[in-house]
């Protein structure tokens, strides 16, 4: 009897011992930050404040300041805000960090069964600590081509007030469209595009945003050839385009990996200068969760379709499947693509993270040069994630392509695979 009037004592005081109980997260601390300024963290711990104590949960807190790109979060606790204090009884939400390395010189190289590039990019993704992206770029391929451009982005650290962007680029390299099994070749030409773009891009909630943007796109082609008059390539063309987009999306942390859920969809809407006019659509899906702490599956899928345009101008905007990597230089005018696949973590230390992942990929396409043409396989590869650095170091993988026998594989240094 006395044991068990014991235990019913200590039941009643278990309330005063830790137990965050009733009170409700209403401030914010932050250590750690250097460059980057404090609104940033707000911004994305903003859905935290005023929830009970009772259900902070760490690793949701690890997930929105990964989320910024530009934090690696060290620590996240509650501190009980002392008696006598304004907002007795209630806690702030204490987060260590450590800021990532976010200014880049670097060099960046990519071998690939098709070809190789090699590209030299300034950038930083912190400008004036507000998460701000500026980048300059330029580079070769192996396709006799080259490229450059400057992009910059001021992201918004506010709810509804907007965030906007500008980039112009120019690139210029010799293509060659062959049909899937490589054996016909039907077009070839250089081509040389300049491109300039503005937008807006907005987010309503934590999990909902929204964006729209305005280009001008100037293409020549020269060394025109062409198989026969059914694939013919226009020699210019000129359109201004207007791209609205929306789309949703979170995040998770499960102590070892930094998955998400999202989904996506945007419309193209292109006005010849030079050429006709045409419509593209894409959509695109995104699930990512544990299965266990430190070992997810993947799911992701996207589809695009591009409205009837001059034949003459068709060539210049079909490409590969999105998502995939068993197509080669396939290209096509019409798309869906589904992946699923799995990705283990393996190790970490101070440098970074080590995972593997897996895959099995499916596409089906539609062109001038192959119709309704379905392909399958699948990818494997190993990727090594930066600590302190916004962006991955190194990628490697392969990946076959069952359908015909294509054998796609890749290494890059200097950014992500």
């Amino acid at each position: 009897m006395r044991y068990l009037l014991s235990i019913l004592f200590f039941l009643c005081l278990l309330p005063l011992y830790g137990d965050p109980g009733g009170g409700l997260i209403i401030s914010l601390e932050v250590q750690g930050l250097r460059r980057t300024r404090l609104k940033v963290v707000e911004y994305y711990t903003e859905r935290f404040m005023g929830t009970p104590a009772s259900e902070f949960d760490e690793n949701a807190v690890f997930a929105a300041i990964k989320d910024t790109g530009v934090l690696e979060p060290a620590s996240a606790k509650l501190v009980p805000i002392e008696e006598g204090e304004e907002g007795e009884g209630n806690f702030i939400l204490h987060i260590t960090v450590e800021e990532k390395w976010t200014i880049f010189l670097i060099p960046s190289a990519s071998v690939f069964q098709s070809g190789s590039d090699f590209n030299l990019q300034l950038s930083d993704g912190n400008m004036f600590g507000i998460r701000d992206y500026a980048e300059i770029n330029g580079g070769f391929d192996s396709n006799n081509g080259w490229f450059g451009g400057i992009y910059y982005h001021h992201k918004s650290n506010a709810k509804i007030i907007p965030g906007w962007s500008a980039a112009v680029n120019y690139n210029k390299w010799d293509r060659q469209d062959w049909n899937k099994a490589g054996a016909v070749r039907y077009r070839s030409y250089t081509t040389s595009q300049l491109k300039a773009n503005i937008g807006l891009d907005f987010s309503f909630t934590d999990y909902l945003s929204t964006s729209v943007s305005f280009f001008y796109l100037d293409i020549t082609n020269t060394n025109v050839w062409f198989l026969n008059d059914d694939y013919p390539v226009v020699e210019k063309a000129s359109l201004i385009g207007i791209k609205p987009s929306v789309g949703i999306g979170r995040s998770k942390w499960d102590g070892f990996l930094h998955s998400g859920q999202s989904a996506w969809a945007n419309m193209t809407y292109h006005i010849a200068i030079e050429g006709s006019n045409f419509i593209s659509i894409g959509i695109g899906g995104n699930y990512e969760d544990s299965i266990i702490p430190g070992f997810c599956y993947i799911l992701r899928s996207q589809a695009s379709w591009t409205s009837g345009n001059a034949p003459s101008t068709t060539a210049l905007f079909e490409g590969g499947p999105g998502g995939v990597n068993i197509m080669g230089g396939y290209t096509g005018r019409n798309h869906v693509s589904f992946t699923a696949g799995l990705e283990k973590y393996i190790f970490a230390n101070k440098v970074g993270t080590m995972t593997i992942q897996g895959s099995y990929q499916c596409a089906y396409s539609n062109g001038l040069i192959d119709k309704h043409d379905f392909n399958h396989g699948p990818s494997m590869g190993l990727l090594f994630y930066l600590r302190r650095f916004a962006a991955p170091a190194l990628g490697m993988g392969a990946a076959y392509n069952v359908s015909t026998g294509f054998f796609n594989w890749g290494f890059r240094i200097g950014g992500s695979f």
